[in-house]
């Protein structure tokens, strides 16, 4: 499944390259910045997930309680997370659309399957304003959802429109908070 480049020359070009304009693997871009920069996250078990993975990114974007954001080659961002996704996130009338999602495997514990979560989204304009973060809070609640992790730091636009870009930041009501023990599944039943 890995792919090396085939050619010195290419090989190369890439060293040459500004380091800010360089694609790299995504387990090299983990293990580049140190440890505690990374809060809750298990970065070694994203690291070896994304091991030999074709996917490419530039430089880590952020960094949130559920996922960390990477910039990736094209028009789109990465999301890497220990939370288990809903299958309704990115097709909530809210959200920004989700392109790709998937789980990497990493072995067994018991019953348990140590599993790490990733999903793509379009890249949106982060420039949403609190009284965006409010108007949308209103919205969702007309829903049936809660903003549980409300703000404009949740928030982009994509194609004009107003999005929520962190799927675990609303939950419908009475589903309890989105870290809620039954809804982490770090460790999935088989």
């Amino acid at each position: 499944m890995r792919k090396l480049l085939s050619s010195s020359f290419a090989a190369m070009m890439y060293r040459q390259r500004p380091k800010q304009f360089r694609e790299e693997p995504v387990s090299d871009l983990l293990r580049e910045l140190p440890s505690e920069k990374y809060g809750n996250h298990p970065v070694q078990d994203y690291i070896a997930a994304f091991e030999g993975s074709e996917i490419r990114a530039r430089r880590i974007l952020d960094k949130g309680y559920e996922s960390l954001v990477f910039d990736v080659v094209g028009d789109s961002v990465l999301k890497v997370t220990w939370l288990h996704l809903e299958p309704e996130f990115g097709k909530r009338p809210f959200d920004a659309p989700i392109l790709h999602a998937g789980a990497i495997e990493l072995g067994k514990r018991g019953l348990f399957i140590k599993r790490v979560n990733f999903f793509m989204q379009p890249k949106v304009e982060m420039r949403a304003t609190d009284s965006d973060a409010a108007s949308f809070g209103r919205t969702v609640d007309s829903l049936g959802y809660e903003f549980q992790d409300a703000g404009a730091h949740q928030l982009g636009y994509f194609e004009s429109r107003l999005v929520l870009v962190d799927p675990f930041a609303v939950r419908e009501k009475g589903t309890g908070h989105f870290w809620s023990a039954d809804k982490i599944p770090y460790y999935n039943f088989g």
